[in-house]
């Protein structure tokens, strides 16, 4: 009985040495997904200020754009209203010169 006892014991604890060996390996595997998640999330953070910046630049950019819509919509109408006045300027003197003559 004690060979058997002896051999019982062995086996629990080579069951042990096994299970002990799975958990320092399942502890070990942890930690590397831990590291790799504290990598993944600085990336992320990383990326979403780089995408809020990106964000308030296209905002200021549309803006910029809105304002030079705006101004290149008046130049025409200024170019436009100058060239009436031209043009009735002209007309006035084609009008003198008439009375004049």
């Amino acid at each position: 009985m004690t060979e058997k006892i002896q051999s019982s014991l062995a086996e629990i604890r080579s069951v042990v040495q096994q299970l002990h060996q799975k958990l320092s390996d399942a502890l070990i595997h942890n930690q590397q997904l831990q590291n790799e998640l504290a990598a993944a999330k600085a990336q992320l953070e990383e990326k979403d200020g780089a995408v809020f910046s990106l964000q308030t630049e296209v905002e200021s950019l549309a803006s910029a754009l809105k304002v030079t819509k705006e101004r290149v919509v008046e130049v025409p109408i200024v170019g436009k209203r100058n060239e009436e006045i031209d043009e009735l300027v002209k007309e006035i003197d084609r009008c003198i010169n008439q009375l004049q003559q």
